[in-house]
């Protein structure tokens, strides 16, 4: 799990003594049978390379954590269920106008970060956020950042990294540059660095597709990305965790799948 830490993960990287360090999305122990597993299949199959990395993900929950629209509009019949034309659009102008949304999207990711998948997503330059989200749905201690995410072709214009900077897993914490960090405040740590991600068309098609909409209507091109769960509980895998979480915190809407969810005026 040492591998998580992305402070240490910048520092090592700045260090210089490497010509690249790479971070899989889930570092911890798990990936002891995962690393076994990967052995025997190369042992098997001499032939195969490596994926480039514009096309590897992290990606890898059940299959049965994508759903199927019928059973989406069975979990959530006692709710509002919009089916806009595009959903990426319409979620991107409901972040626009201020709105905090949960976001699930096909199977989930493997390892603790959320990386678009499943996560609460929200305007990183709106005023208060941080504290909103502490007191209404995250319950977190004050101190700790949220993530951030940012087109990758675009990172460079809001962080301190160079051009083609690759950090899909928010595997590293690097400085927000000085004259946007008024502005991403809330996705902004005390010492200046942001755990921000790098999204990739060929990684996470309908997630860059969502934040290119929000640039297209606000001029930035990041999103506030913090993991689809409450304190207490593990990050949402079903349609059912996805009715739960609705129903138990303040988010003003879910998009899941093509759908978007509103709980049903009192």
């Amino acid at each position: 799990g040492c591998a998580l830490n992305c402070t240490f993960n910048a520092k090592l990287l700045k260090r210089g003594l490497f010509a690249n360090v790479y971070v899989p999305p889930f570092p911890g122990d798990e990936s002891i049978g995962f690393g076994a597993a990967s052995h025997r299949y190369l042992e098997a199959n001499k032939g195969w390379k490596p994926f480039e990395s514009a096309r590897q993900h992290g990606f890898f929950g059940p299959k049965t954590s994508g759903l199927s629209e019928a059973l989406i509009q069975t979990i959530f019949r006692d709710h509002c269920i919009e089916r806009p034309a595009s959903i990426t659009e319409f979620t991107a102008g409901k972040l626009a106008e201020g709105e905090i949304v949960a976001w699930y999207q096909g199977r989930s990711e493997s390892g603790p970060r959320a990386l678009g998948h499943r996560s609460i997503l929200a305007d990183p330059s709106r005023a208060g956020l941080k504290d909103e989200l502490n007191s209404r749905i995250k319950f977190r201690e004050d101190f700790r950042p949220y993530g951030c995410s940012c087109l990758h072709e675009n990172a460079d214009e809001y962080f301190d990294v160079p051009k083609g900077f690759d950090n899909p897993y928010m595997s590293f914490a690097v400085h927000t540059r000085a004259d946007w960090r008024d502005r991403l405040s809330q996705v902004t740590h005390v010492d200046g660095t942001s755990r921000m991600q790098t999204v990739r068309a060929s990684q996470n098609t309908i997630f860059h597709e969502l934040i290119s909409k929000f640039a297209a209507k606000t001029g930035v091109a990041c999103v506030l990305n913090t993991s689809l769960n409450v304190m207490g509980e593990p990050i949402v895998e079903t349609a059912e965790d996805a009715l739960n979480f609705l129903e138990k915190t303040p988010v003003d809407g879910l998009a899941i799948g093509p759908f978007y969810v509103t709980r049903v005026a009192q």
